[in-house]
């Protein structure tokens, strides 16, 4: 598939242009009064999308994710100007994307009919460049940094997940002591990888290993399934956990200190996504529904103004330095299809 740019049309100077500079100004009375602005939400959807995910957004708005329309599963990058352009690697049957770096590079995966299952990084200029652990029958891309270190997966000879880094082009396998199964989600610029491992009893912890390789592994007090999604620039991590009771949310600092919460009157809260000033966005269940979260550095959880409106499910997956938190809805009462959105204050 060839790559497909939508540009959204611009205003035109009429009465439209004059009544929008009027909201502009009555806003900025808002600001000036002392009244809180209401939070700004906007559909994120490529083209003749049934199914929209979205997986992250950079400081600078860069949004990328994948999608399915009639053909299968593509991918999709939305600059900061509102223009969509999706992408597949050469001859992929069907594309996937599980990781956006700072500068907006794209991290995913790809099958086709004739190869096996690889990884993909696509830079921010549009190159693409695939990733297949030498003799694996499946390989995954599931992060890259500022610097292009790649990270991912690959089913070896034993037939476990193992984990990998890449730079240049070369590879080096990695796995924490004991374990059967290992899967790093997450890469900050500073090289440091944060994921999930799986014991002989697959019982899921967490771990992270430094730039030099030392790896440590862990788990919140209790945990007895960890599972990590996030790390900052400073290498903070945020995920969730079970502990037989609760499904809380927890925020590791790098000296191992963790923070665990709920939202209150919930028995379950994830953390998604974790920004450079230790702001997380997540999800809780209400009732039968899904519904969004903020919670500040300083502990604020806001839960009010989060969820797409009139939506039933609102999921977020990631959160920026300026608080713009991304992620998809449903059950509008619109239509049956799966959206994605952004939220900016």
């Amino acid at each position: 598939m060839q790559e497909r740019i939508v540009v959204p049309q611009s205003p035109k100077h009429s009465l439209r242009a004059a009544l929008l500079a009027s909201c502009v100004a009555l806003a900025a009375f808002g600001f000036a009064s002392g009244v809180q602005a209401k939070p700004v939400f906007t559909t994120i959807d490529p083209p003749n999308s049934a199914v929209t995910t979205i997986v992250g957004i950079t400081d600078k708005g860069v949004i990328a994710g994948y999608y399915v329309d009639d053909v299968g599963y593509q991918g999709f990058i939305r600059a900061a100007d509102g223009t969509i352009t999706t992408f597949d690697p050469s001859g992929a049957g069907g594309t996937t994307v599980s990781g956006l770096s700072s500068k907006g590079a794209v991290a995913g995966t790809y099958v086709t009919n004739s190869t096996p299952q690889a990884g993909f990084v696509r830079s921010p200029t549009g190159k693409i460049t695939t990733y297949a652990f030498p003799n694996s029958p499946a390989t995954d891309a599931t992060g890259v940094n500022a610097s292009n270190v790649v990270i991912g997966t690959y089913v070896g000879g034993d037939y476990h997940s193992h984990g990998y880094v890449s730079v240049h082009g070369s590879y080096a396998s990695f796995d924490p002591p004991g374990s059967e199964g290992t899967g790093p989600t997450c890469i900050n610029d500073a090289g440091v990888i944060a994921g999930t491992w799986a014991d002989a009893n697959q019982v899921t912890h967490g771990f992270v290993m430094a730039a030099d390789g030392t790896i440590t592994e862990w788990d919140p007090p209790g945990s007895v399934l960890t599972y990590v999604l996030g790390i900052n620039a400073t290498g903070w991590i945020t995920g969730y956990y079970a502990d037989n009771g609760q499904s809380p949310a927890y925020i590791r600092a790098p000296d191992g200190t963790f923070t665990t919460f709920v939202v209150q009157g919930t028995n379950g809260t994830s953390s998604v996504g974790i920004n450079s000033k230790g702001d997380v966005t997540g999800g809780y269940v209400g009732g039968s529904n899904s519904h969004s979260y903020v919670r500040t550095a300083n502990g604020k959880i806001d839960s009010t103004k989060i969820d797409y409106p009139g939506a039933a499910n609102t999921t977020p997956s990631g959160i920026n330095s300026k608080d713009a938190v991304v992620g998809t809805y449903n059950g509008n009462g619109i239509d049956d299809y799966t959206h994605g959105f952004l939220r900016t204050k």
